[in-house]
């Protein structure tokens, strides 16, 4: 069951159809850059891991996934991301997606 936490005390359960169209994108992605999940996973997992060696588990140690990679996603660990966004959509809608 795909999770994500409310907040500190409760993880949800997204639901059906997102977990199903996560679980499309996942494959997906597998599929067209072997291992890029992998990397991706260890890099949020830095970033968690870093935040709570600063901050403990408070109010200061949230993070945005969409703010993660920056505004340029050249030579990270997400990049893969992109590139398998404008293999399926082009660029323009890559972008935005």
């Amino acid at each position: 069951m795909l999770k994500y936490y409310n907040d500190i005390r409760e993880m949800r359960d997204v639901g059906a159809k997102r977990r199903d169209e996560f679980n499309y994108w996942q494959r997906s992605l597998e599929q067209s850059h072997h291992g890029a999940e992998d990397r991706i996973r260890d890099a949020i997992n830095a970033t968690v891991d870093g935040k709570l060696a600063r901050h403990g588990w408070t109010n200061e140690c949230w993070f945005c996934s969409s703010f993660l990679p920056g505004p340029d996603w050249t030579d990270t660990p997400y990049q893969p991301i992109y590139d398998f966004m404008v293999e399926r959509y082009g660029e323009e809608p890559a972008w935005n997606q």
